[in-house]
């Protein structure tokens, strides 16, 4: 016991005397709760009921020590610290597919544009019934994941079911580096533009550019308005949040700023000339899963008076935490400092309060359509089956160019412009950019 008090006395002192160097601040030794501690761990050593070595106690003191700081601090194993470093990055060596558990297999939800995944001609809704030899039945969903996954270029073999086809389809494909797809773009009807950011990392600025881009073109450059949609958006990287707010924003000013008990969490960020959407109107939608990097964005735009805020309180997440690499694999992340809006508010346990609130409603469900009723419902509206015909034809004519696969992608793509236009948050948004643009 007094080796291992000895041992923990010098790593703790020495400890200290770097951390006084740094700061030039006086720091005490705890001598009496590094007693303490020594004791305890002695005596579970000793006596818990199943052997525990040295290295689990350690690790378990760490992780508890660190859990009681906050709930956004944590002390990270190497699995942990590699998939926060993917998270952070939104890189990795793999296929290009979302995948989900449906009953005893993976299901593809979607391939990413672009990918090898993409390329080989993998579906929506395709069930993987086998990875290179192992057979998936079963298997959980984050194994298959770590199969899947891979340095760049090595070879693999998906095995998979597809509806309405007999035998099963094998693909032989290479991995590739992956950039996760947080961002996603549709153009809806009277050219509003309608942008999804499931999460902000290192390369999603770079991907809200180029679906902004895309969504430009398709419309001819005639775009009257966007839709940024960060519902259920947990954050992500604070440097994200600061360039997409910047995007938006014409003049300088503050984005968001930092403050923490160190000088490096005092920091401030701020815009620059220029507006991507050269000042069309913004609608953002916001719900109680939108969180820290969304809230900087949310309420940065907002507070500019560059964005009406649409749906319902934010979640309140207003820290900001720092990562550090540890030996051996390991990591730390803990929270350094708390975020302001420009305005000087800060969000935490509090969130963001949009402009307009809105509630949860199902529009796909609603029988009572009346406060919906358009020209074609009311009672002797003239009919125009010409522009039916010419659309129906021109859709007709669309699909029928492409291949089964490029086919079913469009279709996905249309049913997912419809199921957007039956969610009421996006229905109110479209009609609030109609409205704004009218009154213009």
């Amino acid at each position: 016991m007094r080796l291992l008090f000895l041992l923990i006395f010098t790593i703790f002192f020495n400890t200290t005397l770097i951390a006084k160097e740094q700061s030039k601040t006086v720091v005490s030794l705890p001598i009496e709760e590094l007693k303490s501690f020594v004791r305890i761990f002695e005596y579970i050593k000793n006596n818990y009921v199943d052997k525990k070595t040295d290295t689990e106690l350690f690790q378990s003191a760490i992780d508890g020590m660190v859990k009681s700081l906050d709930p956004h601090s944590a002390y990270l194993k190497p699995k942990a610290q590699k998939k926060l470093k993917e998270s952070t990055t939104g890189k990795f060596g793999g296929l290009g597919i979302v995948i989900n558990k449906k009953g005893d297999y993976i299901e593809v939800v979607s391939p990413i544009d672009d990918t090898p995944a993409y390329k080989a001609g993998f579906l929506s809704n395709d069930l993987i019934i086998k990875i290179n030899e192992h057979d998936v039945k079963g298997m959980p969903l984050s194994k298959s994941v770590d199969l899947m996954r891979g340095i760049p270029g090595t070879p693999i073999t998906i095995t998979i079911k597809r509806e309405n086809v007999k035998e099963p389809i094998v693909f032989n494909i290479k991995r590739a580096k992956i950039t996760i797809q947080t961002v996603k773009g549709y153009l809806l009807k009277n050219n509003i533009a309608y942008v999804r950011i499931s999460s902000f990392q290192g390369p999603t600025y770079g991907l809200l550019k180029k679906s902004i881009d895309k969504l430009k073109k398709q419309s001819k450059n005639k775009l009257t308005g966007l839709i940024l949609d960060l519902r259920n958006n947990p954050g992500g990287l604070l440097n994200a949040a600061v360039n997409i707010s910047d995007l938006f924003l014409d003049n300088e000013g503050l984005i968001v700023y930092t403050k923490g008990r160190i000088a490096s969490s005092k920091v401030s960020f701020s815009s620059k000339k220029g507006d991507y959407l050269n000042k069309l109107p913004i609608v953002v939608l916001i719900n109680g899963g939108s969180a820290s990097a969304s809230e900087i964005v949310t309420g940065a735009l907002q507070d500019h008076k560059r964005a009406i805020v649409m749906g319902q309180t934010s979640f309140g997440k207003g820290s900001v935490q720092t990562a550090i690499e540890l030996p051996k694999k390991f990591g730390l992340k803990i929270t350094t400092a708390r975020y302001y809006t420009p305005s000087g508010n800060s969000i935490q346990a509090r969130g963001i309060i949009p402009d307009i609130k809105l509630k949860d409603i199902d529009l796909s469900k609603i029988k009572d359509t009346k406060h919906f009723r358009k020209e074609s419902d009311l009672k002797g509206a003239l009919k125009n089956p010409n522009e039916v015909k010419q659309k129906a034809t021109k859709t007709f004519k669309k699909l029928k160019k492409l291949t089964k696969v490029e086919q079913k992608r469009e279709e996905e793509r249309l049913k997912k412009i419809k199921q957007l236009e039956n969610d009421y948050f996006v229905y109110e948004a479209i009609n609030l950019l109609k409205g704004i643009n009218i009154t213009k």
